[in-house]
């Protein structure tokens, strides 16, 4: 079951959030299946356009930027593919506790 959760800011998540928070970007260094995934861990994906915004990359260790492996020159994969691809890794991981 997932707990979705909506804030204004994205500061007012960070200071309601208690879990490991892992941030997509194209420019990662950290490939998404290499990661230990908990059931409890928050996933924050930018807009296909944009991504995350850099001010916010920035301030979260590098450990925690992670990306999906894509073919050379395609800029970026459709928003929601990616979260369904991290979601199932995160739950492949963990034996699929729902």
């Amino acid at each position: 079951m997932s707990k979705v959760f909506i804030h204004e800011e994205f500061d007012e998540f960070l200071s309601k959030n208690k879990t490991n928070i892992y941030l997509t970007d194209t420019q990662a260094k950290n490939n998404y299946s290499d990661c230990n995934f908990n059931l409890d861990d928050s996933f924050v994906f930018g807009s296909e356009s944009k991504g995350i915004n850099k001010i916010i990359l920035d301030n979260f260790d590098d450990r925690k930027q992670i990306y999906i492996p894509m073919y050379p020159n395609i800029r970026s994969i459709n928003i929601c593919n990616s979260v369904s691809i991290i979601a199932y890794e995160c739950l492949r991981q963990n034996k699929f506790m729902f």
